[in-house]
């Protein structure tokens, strides 16, 4: 049974019902949301809206920055290591990332953006990821994301 379902027997009282009653277990109520997608372009919306361009920036790079943090990277002092955790992470949301060397540095690609419909409506929402590599490697990080027709997320990681 997944995770997101808990079994709870019940007493129904009436022939022919089943006695066992399935139910969201606590945490798991939005797993099926579709809810997050309007709910974060609305509140990007907002936020633009009511702040200028640099405070407006400012949040999205701690939004990143708190999204390795609270993901406990960096974990060690190991740059491939931790370029692989952060990477994982991201997957995990959604993306598929693959490292590539790029002179002294190392291009992380995503060929499946997990916030596209944000980056599309605010291209700068690319910057909040860019700051989760910085503070997941301790590297910085430029992106350099194509938004031309398909996105393509590329964030260039220093080597040193």
């Amino acid at each position: 049974m997944p995770r997101c379902y808990r079994r709870r027997l019940v007493q129904t009282g009436t022939p022919g019902k089943p006695t066992v009653l399935y139910e969201a277990a606590p945490g798991s109520e939005d797993r099926s949301s579709s809810a997050y997608p309007v709910f974060l372009l609305g509140l990007l919306a907002t936020l633009r809206h009511r702040l200028d361009d640099a405070q407006f920036e400012d949040i999205l790079t701690e939004t990143g920055r708190r999204l390795a943090r609270e993901n406990g990277l960096p974990a060690s002092s190991d740059f491939t290591s931790n370029l692989a955790d952060a990477m994982a992470v991201v997957d995990a949301l959604g993306a598929h990332t693959e490292a590539v060397p790029d002179g002294d540095a190392v291009m992380v690609r995503n060929y499946s953006c997990p916030v596209a419909g944000a980056v599309r409506e605010s291209p700068c929402v690319c910057r909040a990821l860019a700051a989760y590599f910085s503070e997941a490697t301790g590297r910085p990080v430029t992106e350099h994301c194509l938004r031309e027709g398909r996105l393509i997320c590329q964030y260039r990681i220093a080597k040193a």
